[in-house]
């Protein structure tokens, strides 16, 4: 009996996982840098505060035209917290950039293609529809959250002890020479990777743990079960905590997985697994954590059971 534990293969996993999400952090982290140096908070003010439902549905619009990977969707998030959006906004932002950005849609399809000829187009039209509805679902959850309960101690005294617009006051930005912007730039770039980067190592570290260290075979004799096929899939992307440009491929590898535990395991991915948990709490409370974790959870599962009852 082989080893239930193989450093070479837990190396290998661990490696890929931070390659994998490290750029994508990176590309967030110069993002982000970009709104703290370049996009007034006046701007921001006038197309986000004015309702928080309008705010909500620009970022599920932003997620979409400006695809960043959850990794470096992140820092997006708390710099926009910063400049004042509220959190119910950011996250929109954060969730719908997870899942229904184009690359995710196209990952999707290419995947599929090799199924039967509809495999594509459902997979892919039902991943969307399932991700809006989550996206609306978390975005409206977090709107009940006060900002004060919500966000990590730290952060949230760092979002207190900063100049915002709210209110209607407007805060002038003193001119700075571009030598100087330059600097500040690298420095927010600099301050944003290494506040989260700790997080991707810690969430990688599990997830390769968990990864090479759960026996796949095991999985194949459940799903049959067309209850516990989708909470093995979902249990599955916790484990693997790919990135949602490439998960598709994975599940595409068992084609014996019903189609709609695949696809809880394509909507419950991008927005929870063991590298996002750490990667959340970067930004909110445990409690807040939890409550997006289990949400996702259990709104994939019932969205991919009501699909398979319904036999669409």
């Amino acid at each position: 009996m082989s080893p239930w534990f193989s450093l070479p293969d837990f190396s290998l996993t661990f490696t890929s996982i931070l390659l994998q999400s490290l750029p994508f952090l990176l590309l967030g982290s110069v993002l982000s840098a970009c709104l703290d140096q370049f996009v007034p908070d006046v701007w921001l003010g006038r197309l986000l505060r004015k309702s928080s439902i309008r705010g909500i549905f620009f970022g599920c619009v932003a997620g979409f035209f400006l695809p960043v990977c959850e990794c470096g969707a992140i820092p997006v998030v708390r710099r926009l917290i910063l400049k004042g959006v509220p959190v119910s906004a950011a996250c929109s932002y954060f969730f719908s950039s997870s899942i229904l950005n184009p690359l995710c849609i196209t990952s999707t399809w290419l995947a599929f293609r090799t199924r039967n000829p509809g495999a594509p187009l459902w997979m892919c039209g039902w991943r969307v529809v399932g991700g809006i509805l989550l996206v609306l679902i978390l975005s409206w959850l977090m709107r009940c959250w006060k900002s004060g309960s919500a966000l990590q101690p730290e952060f949230a005294n760092e979002v207190l002890g900063r100049p915002s617009t709210v209110g209607g006051q407007l805060v002038a930005v003193p001119v700075t020479p571009k030598l100087e912007r330059l600097h500040r730039f690298v420095q927010t770039v600099t301050q944003d990777f290494l506040s989260v980067a700790m997080y991707v190592i810690v969430g990688a570290t599990l997830a390769a743990f968990f990864n090479t260290s759960v026996n796949r075979a095991w999985l194949q004799q459940w799903i049959g079960n067309p209850l516990l096929a989708p909470l093995l899939t979902i249990c599955l992307a916790q484990i693997l905590s790919l990135c949602s440009t490439t998960d598709a491929f994975i599940i595409a590898a068992f084609p014996q997985m019903p189609a709609h535990a695949a696809l809880a395991f394509l909507v419950a991915g991008p927005l929870c697994n063991f590298k996002l948990l750490w990667l959340y709490r970067t930004v909110f409370r445990w409690r807040v954590v939890v409550t997006i974790g289990f949400a996702a959870a259990a709104g994939s599962y019932l969205f991919s059971i009501l699909l398979f009852y319904l036999k669409l």
